[in-house]
């Protein structure tokens, strides 16, 4: 046997300068432990061989002999290796390379794949052929003796053997006619007894590859079947052929594939056993299948024991679990070596920005098929060990059937697109698979492959398309368009918050404000809503005449209900994106002046026709003079930065959301928060955000160490981190960019006169709970749902009516309207 058996030592190399399917050499081979198990596999299989000498007519063996009748027994195993791994696992390489490193007195066999063979052309004649061709070939080369013995021997072995091939399925007298053995001799066998050459053959086969071996001089054969699982009638066969006849200890069959797909091929073996008309799927959909269903699964569990028997089977190793063991040689020789370990950490950095999910990235990338994943390296290594459009090109490429699957109808496989965030936006809300909660990082961190592979790439193509001063743009577009999306009509959602066109960041958070359930009865002087804070008459608030104001202002009209005024964060923040995504001066002035402008914007409703609903902007009211408008300098100076923020990956961005949502919902839930002003809900919000920015942006560069509690009743909680922060020297990041900005850092003189507005405050209820017959109210949450609408005044008597009948029990109408009389609003 081979002395690679217990070869040793150095590291697996994989050179960027090799990838073409072929035999490596030792230190280029990447399936060393799966080579050492199939060569021991090997010997234990031709040691008997050496030491016995088993004939057709021996009685007793210490092999497994097989009973045919007769007093004739043969030696009878099923000793297939499977070399177990998906397509693109190394399988041809592997076999190659053992081809080359078997034992010299192992006769090897060309490699079968039956996917390259002709339709008519069984198997088993094939594998006959190959043996005969070895021997012609021995007997040419050597110049022997056609009459010596041992030829003689293995001619009439051939000739008993042909015999009976009519018996196979698919082959013929016609087609033994017309095939390489043609001959006097061969066509008076096919008029001989075929029952009798049938029940023979497998025997027969045994004798012709011993006196095969006897020509040769060798031990065994070896030969790989290949790519058997590709091809779901010719795996059948296949693997019928090698339960039935390929059973000669002195055959040693590589079988390559995946065990799935075989299981999945014997598992139709054993329906057809009940019906021959039907596939696998029409098996498993009948109705009657539950009849069968556990006796087909046994069938098919031992089948697969019994060919491919569980001991002999090898699994090649993915890249992942060798990776401790590669050294990547860079196709540039002044690059030096490195340990695939180092190599990937450096790779996975430039990719993706950080090393913080390296793992979960390195378990996607290179758990892949072998193939997959050198090609990968070499195009990290071709593009210079960078990110690019070419990179990010290859590797859609590499796994285009996944991505197209996944992606193509989000049109996210489109490079160099203008609109990447408003498609990302457009994926968030149509993808089922992500919330708020849920895969919004867009980490590969699913339990379903191809989903981690379109996670990946998306970090990818997010990482190399959007630029620095596009991230706001993504708080609006990917963020707040996905928590207030509805659960069906998203389409629609999508078109009216023109999120499938160029509209500016402000004007799309201006539209998600229409999408808020605001109608007369629900909206009120105390309604705010993540970062939302109803204005009753904006006109008539001592907020008009604040031109500043105006940045903040949003319009939402129902025409069963009129207009209704907001003050929104998010119209503030989308303001910032879209000043921030400008490239010159002219252009944020010219923003600037746009934002003054107060539109109205029709409330969402998904019943409503097309030719209504593309009429809203009928509606737009503009109530500011262009020529009274003027532009902070500061503003404009502040906004060119942007293109200096250092990049950050999507799923920092993701997490900075999720964060500032909670944080809006704990700014809105604190009842002590009802008696603040307007500036000072503001400054939580604005606290709430950049709290979050600053907590997952350190984190990002490695701090951890800053507090993890969010500002919702005061900001102490953001100035304690604030003053923890230190500035990186030459990193400009993100919160830098934001604290830097004037209508942030100085938003009480930006906005003095939020100062003058509050929330409406209700006035003393007289309560009367006492009488209120609190025994008939069976639910306790009945009963706090109840007390709470009281106490806090946020309803309106009618309303508390109805929640009391609801929570009543034999209580009229009238006595629960006598019960609120005394209740003043």
């Amino acid at each position: 046997m081979s002395q690679d058996i217990d070869q040793k030592g150095t590291e697996i190399i994989i050179d960027l300068n090799e990838t073409d399917t072929k035999s490596f050499k030792n230190d280029r081979f990447i399936q060393r432990n799966a080579k050492k198990e199939f060569l021991i596999l090997i010997s234990t299989f031709i040691q008997p061989t050496k030491d016995l000498s088993c004939n057709l007519n021996k009685q007793s063996c210490k092999l497994d002999c097989h009973s045919l009748g007769n007093n004739i027994k043969i030696d009878r195993v099923h000793n297939t290796i499977l070399v177990d791994g998906k397509r693109g696992m190394g399988k041809t390489s592997f076999a190659l390379h053992i081809k080359e490193n078997i034992d010299k007195n192992i006769c090897t066999l060309n490699i079968i794949d039956p996917t390259l063979i002709e339709t008519k052309e069984h198997i088993f004649l094939l594998l006959i052929t190959l043996i005969k061709e070895k021997v012609d070939d021995c007997m040419r080369c050597n110049c022997c003796d056609t009459n010596n013995t041992d030829y003689k021997n293995w001619k009439e072995a051939l000739k008993k053997l042909a015999g009976g091939l009519s018996m196979l399925d698919g082959v013929g007298g016609n087609h033994l006619q017309t095939s390489i053995w043609d001959s006097p001799e061969l066509a008076l066998e096919q008029g001989l007894n075929n029952s009798k050459h049938g029940y023979m053959l497998e025997i027969n086969f045994h004798k012709y590859i011993d006196e095969s071996l006897n020509v040769l001089g060798k031990d065994a054969f070896f030969i790989v079947l290949d790519d058997i699982d590709t091809s779901l009638d010719r795996g059948m066969v296949i693997l019928e052929v090698l339960r039935k006849y390929l059973t000669s200890p002195k055959l040693i069959i590589a079988l390559l594939g995946d065990i799935e797909l075989y299981a999945t091929l014997a598992r139709q073996l054993q329906w057809e056993k009940i019906d021959l008309k039907k596939i696998l799927k029409d098996y498993e959909l009948d109705s009657n299948k539950e009849k069968y269903l556990s006796q087909i699964e046994h069938l098919e569990e031992q089948y697969l024991v019994k060919i491919l028997k569980p001991e002999n089977r090898i699994h090649l190793k993915t890249i992942y679990e060798l990776m401790n063991e590669i050294e990547i040689v860079p196709s540039d020789p002044k690059s030096p070596d490195a340990s695939l370990e180092k190599y990937s950490e450096a790779m996975l950095k430039t990719l993706f920005l950080s090393t913080r999910y390296k793992k979960l990235f390195e378990q996607t990338l290179f758990t892949q098929p072998t193939r997959s994943v050198i090609q990968l390296l070499k195009a990290y290594d071709k593009n210079g060990h960078k990110l690019t459009d070419d990179f990010v090109t290859t590797f859609r490429d590499i796994f285009y059937t996944t991505l197209h699957k996944k992606l193509a109808n989000y049109k996210l496989l489109e490079q160099g697109s203008h609109a990447l965030i408003n498609l990302l936006g457009q994926y968030t809300i149509l993808n089922d698979d992500i919330l708020l909660d849920t895969n919004l990082e867009f980490l590969p961190e699913y339990g379903n492959d191809d989903k981690n592979i379109a996670a990946t790439y998306l970090n990818l193509f997010f990482n190399n398309s959007i630029k620095p001063k596009e991230y706001l743009s993504y708080f609006i577009k990917v963020g707040y368009a996905l928590i207030q999306a509805p659960e069906k009509d998203q389409i629609k959602f999508i078109n009216h918050i023109s999120l499938d066109s160029s509209e500016p960041n402000r004007r799309i958070a201006q539209r998600l404000l229409t999408t808020f359930d605001i109608n007369p009865n629900t909206v009120s002087k105390n309604f705010i809503n993540h970062g939302n804070i109803f204005i009753a008459d904006f006109d008539k608030t001592p907020l008009a005449k604040n031109k500043n104001v105006a940045y903040l202002v949003s319009k939402v009209y129902n025409p069963k209900g009129g207009k209704y005024s907001f003050l929104s964060f998010f119209n503030l923040l989308g303001l910032l994106a879209d000043l921030s995504f400008a490239d010159n001066d002219t252009e944020i002035r010219e923003i600037l002046k746009k934002a003054q402008l107060i539109r109205d914007y029709r409330i969402f409703n998904p019943a409503s026709n097309p030719f209504e609903e593309s009429t809203r902007e009928h509606n737009d009211k503009e109530n500011r003079n262009e020529e009274e408008i003027k532009i902070d300098d500061n503003l404009v100076t502040w906004a060119l930065t942007s293109k200096d923020i250092n990049p950050l990956p999507i799923y920092v961005l993701s997490k900075i959301w999720i964060r500032t949502v909670y944080t809006f919902i704990d700014i809105e839930s604190r009842s002590e928060n009802k008696i603040k002003n307007f500036a000072d809900i503001f400054e939580l919000y604005i606290a709430g955000f950049l709290n979050a920015v600053l907590i997952q942006v350190e984190s990002f560069y490695g701090n951890d160490m800053l507090g993890d509690k969010n500002p919702s009743t005061s900001t102490k909680e953001y100035e304690k981190n604030k003053a923890d922060y230190n500035k990186r020297k030459n990193i400009y990041t993100l919160y830098d960019f934001l604290t830097a900005c004037p209508m942030l850092a100085s938003f009480e003189s930006y906005f003095a006169d939020l100062q003058k507005l509050k929330f409406s405050t209700p006035k003393p209820i007289k309560q009367k709970i006492d009488k209120i017959p609190w025994d008939s109210i069976t639910d306790e949450s009945k009963k706090q749902l109840v007390l709470s609408a009281i106490t806090q005044g946020h309803q309106t008597k009618q309303e508390i009516a109805r929640e009391l009948t609801k929570s009543y029990k034999n209580v009229t109408h009238a006595k629960i309207q006598e019960i609120l009389d005394p209740l003043k609003q």
